[in-house]
């Protein structure tokens, strides 16, 4: 997904695995982009993907935000500001159309 928004020419910042809430919030606060995009392929922890998305929603009220992957199955969506991708393909379409 990376590669392909560089491709596009999309300003587009990698933030790597463990990134933790309060770099994204600093890197969001500093760089206002347009889409925050997150893939989840798996959970080995009692971390919960559900709270996760919501924190996300209400912190960034105003951003776009995609979620996607195997991570995120379960999660279900009642948030204005969320999309939930359930595939790569659907999310490999939706970075095209960006």
């Amino acid at each position: 997904m990376f590669d392909l928004c560089l491709i596009r020419k999309l300003n587009t910042f990698y933030l790597g695995v463990d990134t933790n809430e309060n770099d994204l919030l600093y890197t969001v606060s500093k760089t206002k982009p347009n889409i925050i995009l997150t893939y989840l392929i798996t959970n080995f922890s009692d971390w919960n993907a559900q709270e996760y998305v919501q924190r996300l929603s209400q912190t960034f009220i105003n951003e776009n935000i995609v979620v996607c992957g195997p991570g995120f199955k379960d999660v279900s969506n009642n948030q204005q500001n969320v999309t939930i991708m359930r595939s790569i393909r659907e999310l490999i379409k939706y970075c095209e159309a960006i």
